[in-house]
């Protein structure tokens, strides 16, 4: 935790109110909820979507919704087999529903491309592939990974080597959520489980720099100015 000190010798009588405060790290959004309702805590943060259960609770909330510059998409290592070829790549980015994750979530916008959508003036935003999990099982096919369809509706593909893939993200209750999603998605779409590996932030920002990781890693940004080259200068 990191805690704050008053000084003895504000210029206002008085102020600041509190003596101390303290400033609690806690990743996990269910761990906060927890500690308001046993009072070890007297302000959290929470996502927008657990305000009705806050307000059910009998606590205040203090909200402001507006749109955030910010992307979280996926990093690609291209040289594990079998992402090396483009159209297992592709195959598993049109098998991930972003408009039913984002209606899940209900605080984020499905994006195709790299920069939010609607933010920058004028900027002719580039439209990407959306949701076809039919065109992915027929790439992957073509890859040389048959997808086949089970008798109970479900999907399988076992010449796809997923023991040889990952997704890593850092600890935090929303990015778990994120990569349980995804992981679902692949399965149901595609009949592949790939496996999910998660670290604490600082070693999830060395592991993913130092690209020591097999497949995929959560990547996000947040624009630091206002236009597209906040986020196109990552390339």
């Amino acid at each position: 935790f990191i805690q704050l000190e008053a000084v003895d010798h504000h210029w206002r009588d008085g102020v600041p109110k509190y003596k101390t405060v303290r400033f609690m790290l806690v990743p996990e959004e269910s761990t906060r909820l927890a500690q308001l309702q046993t009072n070890e805590a007297d302000v959290i943060a929470v996502s927008r979507e657990r305000v009705p259960e806050v307000k059910a609770m009998g606590f205040n909330v203090f909200s402001k919704q507006n749109d955030q510059v910010v992307a979280v998409y996926m990093q690609q290592q291209w040289d594990p087999v079998p992402v090396a070829d483009k159209r297992v790549r592709q195959a598993l980015n049109l098998a991930i529903d972003k408009e039913a994750w984002a209606t899940w979530r209900k605080i984020v916008k499905p994006l195709t491309a790299f920069t939010p959508t609607g933010i920058f003036y004028k900027y002719p935003q580039p439209k990407g592939d959306t949701f076809n999990a039919e065109e992915a099982r027929r790439l992957l096919g073509e890859a040389g990974y048959p997808v086949t369809k089970n008798s109970d509706g479900s999907y399988s593909c076992p010449k796809f080597p997923a023991d040889q893939l990952e997704y890593i993200y850092n600890t935090q209750e929303s990015t778990k959520n994120m990569a349980e999603w995804m992981q679902a998605q692949w399965k149901q779409n595609l009949g592949i489980t790939i496996t999910l590996r998660n670290m604490d932030w600082k070693t999830f920002l060395n592991t993913r720099a130092k690209l020591d990781y097999n497949g995929f890693a959560r990547g996000s940004w947040g624009a630091d100015y206002m236009d597209p080259f906040t986020f196109l200068s990552l390339f």
